[in-house]
């Protein structure tokens, strides 16, 4: 451990930038843990986008609209239908805002409603925007309202949201590899001599291994430790300005961890399979 420790400080010229360059690949890495937990969180909140509400018009009575509810609850597309009355609307509408707002409206100005949610196999932009089309012919109601253009963009972006930041954790994990390899290896040709004495003393396989693979490891953690952090702050800081970032990005734990863990383990790897074939290398020379 001592000769661990004393390789990094002997070496900062070489163990600095290779802590620098992990840690802007360990800040990418996380970054694409984080989009890719955001995106698994968004495709999981994707049925929310295929609630419909249709207002209805003055012109509706009762007996028609207890016909329309009939024929709803009949339709295939559509997996739940909920009445909303006026008094419920304007109760849900007193629920968020003030009370001098509520007095400036005066009477309940708002229509009673159909709120209806596609089925889950059918949850698709298209059949999205062909019902909103069927319920607006219809006549029965003066607006149809459904976030079709979210669920658009979600539909084309969901490929992309998985699959680029899959490509980046494999880049970057080879990335961190090469980084981590090649700085043990200069580490090791800086210090072949004591190694050689090393075994001439007798040392067995692990005690030489053991500093070269400590260093890869403290090496990957301290800047795996910093690249959270940092990543961290950034993806609170976005989530407290845009409030669907916020929900993709809470509760962002396991990214951390598994970047800390990943880069960690990584680099004691790496390090232990340059130490051994540096061994393997310098016993066939010497044979």
């Amino acid at each position: 451990m001592s000769e661990a420790f004393r390789g990094l400080k002997n070496h900062r010229s070489v163990v600095f930038p290779t802590v620098v360059t992990i840690f802007l690949c360990s800040v990418l890495l996380c970054a694409s843990l984080f989009a890719l937990r955001g995106g698994n969180r968004l495709m999981s909140l994707q049925g929310s986008f295929y609630t419909v509400e249709a207002f209805l018009n003055d012109a509706v009575n009762s007996e028609q609209r207890e016909q329309i509810a009939h024929e709803l609850q009949t339709e295939k597309w559509l997996d739940t239908v909920e009445y909303v009355s006026e008094e419920e609307a304007f109760a849900v509408f007193a629920e968020h805002f003030s009370s001098k707002m509520i007095s400036m409206v005066g009477e309940n100005p708002l229509p009673a409603s159909f709120k209806m949610h596609i089925a889950e196999r059918y949850q698709t932009p298209q059949v999205l925007e062909e019902w909103i089309h069927i319920l607006e012919h219809t006549g029965y109601y003066d607006a149809v309202q459904a976030p079709l253009a979210f669920a658009k963009k979600l539909s084309v972006w969901q490929f992309r949201m998985f699959f680029w930041p899959c490509v980046c954790i494999v880049f970057l994990l080879l990335t961190l590899a090469l980084i981590i390899g090649n700085a043990v290896r200069l580490s090791l040709y800086s210090r072949r001599i004591l190694v050689e004495n090393m075994k001439y003393t007798g040392a067995s396989r692990l005690f030489i291994e053991f500093p070269f693979v400590l260093e890869g490891v403290l090496q990957g953690l301290v800047a795996s430790v910093s690249a959270s952090l940092v990543v961290t702050f950034v993806a609170n800081s976005i989530g407290e300005k845009f409030s669907l970032a916020e929900v993709a990005l809470s509760g962002g734990s396991l990214p951390i961890i598994v970047t800390t863990v990943a880069v960690t383990v990584l680099a004691g790897f790496v390090s232990l399979r340059a130490v051994r074939a540096f061994l393997d290398l310098d016993r066939g020379a010497d044979s």
